[in-house]
């Protein structure tokens, strides 16, 4: 599977006739796209394991497992549900179609084969997944971003309550500053870890003598 727009796409053919493989690989070839092709749906399996198509043609009536089922199995599978299913078909029986739609297919292409008709249906789906595929990358691309909004919103939200504990726990200690020694180096332990001064900042304001009094709370506040 190419991503980039400027690759060939890579068109897979499952069909168990060799002249409809041959007449459908001659027309693809010269729009052009790179073409694999599978006589059965076991082949198809393990070209699409090999590497992924942009794009499959898929035949409804195949010996062994046919077109329905391989379809409905493609479908089922994350790495190959995401891609296009045409399929080809000789029929005319509303029923067989409804059930190709209901298996998954994005359209179907009736034979004999008109090549303008090809070409179209095929441009027409490559240019629809590669939107979706877009879309789908900047959705998750938003994802990512909102959960990393998200995340940093919780770090805050955290460090805000952190803070306000701080404060709290600084505020009670500013209160019970005056009335004992022990809950004032409290308080200097706080505001250290808050400011990141050091402990000689709050000693000249011990040696003042009047800490306690008028001081204190006047030159704590003067540090900010």
């Amino acid at each position: 599977m190419s991503d980039r727009p400027d690759f060939p796409k890579d068109v897979l053919i499952v069909d168990d006739s060799i002249n409809n493989l041959n007449l459908l690989e001659s027309i693809l070839k010269s729009v052009p796209y790179r073409v694999r092709m599978a006589l059965n749906a076991e082949i198809a399996i393990r070209s699409i394991k090999a590497k992924l198509p942009d794009i499959i043609l898929l035949d409804i009536h195949l010996p062994g497992l046919d077109g329905f089922s391989l379809c409905r199995q493609l479908k089922s599978s994350e790495p190959t549900k995401g891609i296009p299913i045409i399929f080809i078909t000789a029929s005319d029986n509303p029923e067989e179609l409804q059930e190709a739609f209901a298996c998954g297919a994005a359209d179907f292409i009736r034979k004999p084969f008109n090549k303008d008709e090809i070409a179209a249906r095929i441009s027409t789906h490559l240019s629809l997944s590669m939107v979706t595929n877009e879309l789908k990358a900047k959705n998750i691309a938003l994802v990512e971003e909102m959960q990393k909004k998200t995340k940093t919103h919780l770090l805050l939200s955290s460090d805000q309550e952190a803070l306000k504990s701080f404060i709290a726990e600084s505020q009670n200690a500013l209160d019970d500053c005056c009335g004992s020694s022990f809950a004032y180096h409290r308080f200097c332990d706080l505001m250290r870890e808050l400011t990141g001064a050091s402990y000689a900042v709050f000693n000249l304001f011990e040696e003042s003598g009047d800490f306690f009094n008028t001081i204190a709370i006047s030159g704590i506040a003067g540090l900010g």
